[in-house]
């Protein structure tokens, strides 16, 4: 019988008076099945139309004067049913694992919560909530799958909102370079003053190096990690030769990020950063953050380069 689009409403079956109008509709909405018993759990009042598709019985089976509901329950678990639910304690609700029967003959491993109700004309009432159990595995499943999503969502907008920030920090720091190098006395002097600004007041990069064209070398004039090396042969195709000859970038992988200095569009030397790895991850997870950074290094390159000329 398919009710998969009929409203969930109680049926009542002998002693129909006995179920509520109120108690009804609020049952009716609920997803689980429902059995309503008397007080002496003899006598089935009412049923939902989800509890007849649980046990794949039709309605008028249910009417007949002879259905017991313990037809529906499997008769290894008759004893441990009577034993859910205890009158003397009407607040508390149990829960219990058993089996009911369909028409065919099929078990199907349920949960059972039971609430007596009782009822000030003393004809109290136990109500059974009985759900299937790859029901709940399917909702809890479903429930979990959910909350990996929106733990991913909260992830990213927390990521976002850091790379906003590093970045807005970035921004705002970089145009004091120019008043910070305003009374250099000497060519030493800019490339320390740059060179700290790089590793520090917001710009905070890990290490900075500034490197000047000399022929066919590459010198290194600045190094704030006090690199032992002092110039590069550029005819040897190292990774200087590679960036200044054909724009290649060293690989992601050194967190490195190379940036010509030019005077009158010629290269006249490179800036070389390299970022912190975790603040190189969370811009790289962004096209349009990684192209924002560039653009604030590429400031920063033709400030020295103006300065330098």
């Amino acid at each position: 019988m398919d009710l998969s689009n009929a409203e969930n409403q109680l049926i009542s079956l002998a002693g129909a008076h006995d179920v509520s109008k109120s108690l009804g509709d609020l049952l009716s909405v609920l997803p689980d099945a429902v059995l309503i018993l008397d007080a002496d759990r003899r006598k089935t009042l009412g049923v939902n139309l989800a509890f007849v598709t649980l046990v794949e019985r039709e309605l008028g089976d249910l009417h007949r004067p002879d259905f017991n509901f313990l037809d529906v329950i499997h008769p290894d678990d008759h004893a441990v049913f009577y034993e859910l639910g205890d009158p003397g304690h009407p607040d508390v609700s149990e829960r219990l694992d058993l089996r009911v029967v369909t028409e065919s003959g099929t078990s199907v491993p349920v949960e059972i919560y039971v609430r007596y109700l009782p009822d000030p004309k003393g004809q109290g009432r136990f109500v059974y909530f009985i759900r299937a159990v790859e029901t709940r595995l399917m909702l809890e499943k479903a429930l979990q799958e959910q909350i990996q999503i929106e733990k991913k969502r909260t992830v990213e907008a927390v990521r976002s909102s850091l790379r906003i920030y590093q970045l807005t920090e970035k921004v705002r720091a970089a145009p004091k370079l120019s008043t910070l190098l305003l009374d250099v006395r000497n060519e030493e002097e800019l490339f320390r003053r740059a060179g700290d600004f790089l590793v520090s007041q917001g710009l905070n990069y890990q290490e900075a190096a500034i490197l000047l064209l000399d022929g066919q070398d590459l010198k290194l004039r600045y190094s704030s990690s006090n690199r032992s090396r002092m110039s590069y042969d550029l005819r040897k195709g190292n990774r200087y030769a590679r960036f200044l000859l054909e724009g290649e970038q060293p690989s992601d992988y050194d967190n490195v990020q190379l940036v010509a200095l030019r005077t009158n569009d010629k290269p006249i030397g490179v800036l070389e950063v390299v970022f912190d790895p975790r603040e190189r991850a969370l811009f790289m997870e962004n096209h349009l953050i990684v192209e924002w950074n560039n653009d604030i290094l590429e400031t920063i390159a033709e400030i020295l380069a103006l300065f330098l000329e």
